[in-house]
């Protein structure tokens, strides 16, 4: 589940990164504005400036997101392993318990 979840972010933030890559080949248009400002649509009625940065943001928090997941990932796994230790060790006492008891 944790896997699906970096491969969710990884592929989100791939389209963040191409659109970084993709802004300063849009054209200018001076006659839209005056400044040859872009705005990003954040929702139906709302527009911000500077989509290169926005971009950037968003990139950049996902990394921060993947980053903590894979460090949740890397402690389950550990937990995991030392669990299995314990469990491969308390087996080969039963099967040693279980071999005396036969040549007893």
């Amino acid at each position: 589940m944790l896997q699906s979840s970096i491969q969710r972010l990884q592929f989100a933030q791939e389209g963040f990164g191409e659109s970084m890559l993709a802004v300063p080949r849009i054209p200018a248009t001076s006659t839209n504005n005056q400044d040859n400002t872009l705005l990003v649509r954040l929702s139906s009625s709302m527009y911000v400036p500077g989509p290169q940065d926005y971009f950037k943001r968003k990139h950049d928090y996902i990394q921060i997101e993947i980053d903590k997941l894979q460090k949740v990932l890397y402690d389950k796994l550990l937990t995991r392993q030392q669990i299995n230790g314990i469990l491969q060790m308390h087996l080969q006492q039963q099967q040693q318990q279980q071999q005396q008891q036969q040549q007893k």
